[in-house]
């Protein structure tokens, strides 16, 4: 794991949840849309909990590049075949 940023960590989340409950996307769009907003600076117009004390510019990769989606990895091996199930470890 690597550190990252709590003020950037809650514009990001603050902007992902933001779209995601008001926008009919899925949650990959969702966080690429909140990224480029930290990127592009207009993140405080997204989301609906900005930081109270966060600097004004998240643009820098450190701010947006930490996060990353994470599939479900539960696995019904009755639906799947033992050579899928190999494949997919």
């Amino acid at each position: 794991m690597w550190s990252v940023d709590d003020g950037g960590t809650q514009a990001i989340m603050s902007a992902f949840y933001s779209i995601l409950s008001t926008e009919k996307l899925t949650k990959t769009e969702a966080l690429r849309q909140a990224q480029v907003s930290l990127i592009t600076g207009n993140w405080k117009e997204i989301s609906h909990n900005a930081p109270v004390a966060a600097v004004n510019d998240f643009s820098h990769p450190y701010y947006w590049a930490p996060f990353i989606l994470h599939w479900q990895w539960t696995l019904d091996i009755r639906a799947v075949s033992r050579r899928e199930v190999i494949a997919f470890l």
